[in-house]
């Protein structure tokens, strides 16, 4: 028998481990940046949707000064 016959192709537990190291690792590294990201992403998304609430009363302000007025029929009586 050859020795290359009797190695396999899987690695060794000590391999593994470190593997694991590392993959844990990057994992808890791109998990501390998501954190910020996901609080300048939620600071946005307030921003945004304050400013389409304060646009929206702005515009529901300005339309209902734009409605016409009926006359209040208790005033026509007094001035009479």
């Amino acid at each position: 028998m050859k020795p290359d016959e009797t190695k396999s192709d899987q690695p060794t537990p000590e391999q593994l481990l470190k593997l694991l190291d590392v993959q844990i690792a990057e994992q808890r590294r791109r998990k501390k940046n998501s954190a910020g990201r996901r609080a300048i992403l939620l600071a946005v998304g307030f921003i945004i949707i304050f400013g389409g609430l304060l646009a929206a009363l702005l515009l529901f302000q300005y339309m209902s000064q734009e409605l016409p007025r009926r006359p209040k029929q208790g005033t026509e009586a007094v001035s009479e």
